[in-house]
């Protein structure tokens, strides 16, 4: 548990900045600060996390769930900060070991999740269910760049992809336990058992939805509820046939056919392709929320027949693809 008390932080803030980094404060940055930070705030928050996780089910109570195609969340860090009653004492004891804790906030990027007034809705919604201890969980998609980031460059405005995504990210939980395969594509194929009409999914391109976690905090409550993005991966390695023959373009085909599903915050669909990209990102994100939704389900042991009676799933509404 985190201290509520300035000096016990900054000794915890000092012996975690030392461990990680191998480095002294005065050779220290603000990133090593701001990592510090998160390895610190880690402990407390799983704790809280597990507890509200075991409380639900430990009360079977019926948990809404949310899809949205964006979650306009803002930055965490400082937020978090106040909903844990730590921003205060944060503050404090990164200034009075010398660094600004602006420059130790600015590390944080702003996450790609979202565009405009969808997706500030959704987060909100998440925020609120929280803080009101509602079982209220997201599902979304981890895009790996936002719309795009403004520059000046000679005069004039450059666009460019937001690579929003760092390596120093205090806030992002990958779960190992929670990997989907979604099917694309393909046909049916239907056929006559003894009578019984059966159905067949063939042909289709296989992508994996991979799910990484972040706490949604309840304000000063001890309730952290879930959002859980998926990113899409393939299942397949580099096709080294056409990597012999030079054909790069299809020793990374499938690869990139798999990636490219959550690369982008809202593709261009202007054109056919755009469009069929939107499709599957929906479908995609749908797909895997409702197979992780149905595997918790299932652990209860519960007739389908009682599914409405525990789950409630909720979609915000999307631009249209």
């Amino acid at each position: 548990m985190v201290e509520n008390d300035t000096q016990i932080f900054k000794q915890e803030l000092v012996e975690t900045i030392n461990k990680i980094s191998k480095m002294s404060l005065s050779e220290v940055k603000a990133s090593d600060v701001y990592r510090a930070i998160g390895v610190i705030l880690q402990d407390h928050i799983g704790e809280d996390w597990t507890n509200t996780h075991v409380k639900q089910q430990d009360k079977d109570v019926k948990r809404m769930y949310y899809i949205s195609m964006e979650f306009l969340t803002g930055k965490f860090t400082e937020k978090n900060l106040q909903y844990l009653d730590l921003y205060r004492v944060t503050k404090e004891a990164v200034e009075e070991l010398g660094f600004s804790f602006e420059e130790v906030l600015a590390v944080e990027n702003e996450p790609g999740l979202g565009n405009g007034g969808l997706g500030r809705l959704a987060a909100a919604f998440l925020d609120s269910l929280a803080s009101l201890r509602l079982p209220g969980h997201g599902y979304g998609l981890r895009y790996e760049k936002g719309l795009f980031k403004q520059s000046i460059e000679d005069g004039r405005q450059v666009e460019s992809p937001d690579s929003w995504l760092s390596e120093i990210d205090i806030w992002q939980y990958k779960r190992e336990d929670a990997i989907y395969e979604v099917k694309l594509g393909g046909t049916i194929e239907t056929a006559n058992n003894n009578g019984k009409l059966e159905f067949k999914h063939v042909d289709y391109d296989s992508i994996k939805a991979e799910a990484y976690d972040i706490p949604i905090l309840g304000y000063r409550n001890g309730v952290i509820n879930n959002l859980r993005l998926w990113k899409s991966s393939s299942y397949e390695d580099i096709n080294l046939e056409e990597f012999s023959k030079g054909n790069l373009r299809g020793a990374y085909e499938s690869i990139n056919r798999a990636d490219s599903i959550t690369q982008f915050l809202y593709p261009d669909d202007t054109n056919y392709e755009g469009k069929k990209l939107r499709l599957e990102q929906e479908y995609f994100l749908v797909s895997a929320s409702v197979q992780d939704i149905m595997r918790k389900f299932k652990k209860k042991g519960l007739s389908f027949d009682e599914m409405s009676d525990h789950i409630a799933i909720h979609t915000n509404d999307t631009h249209p693809a």
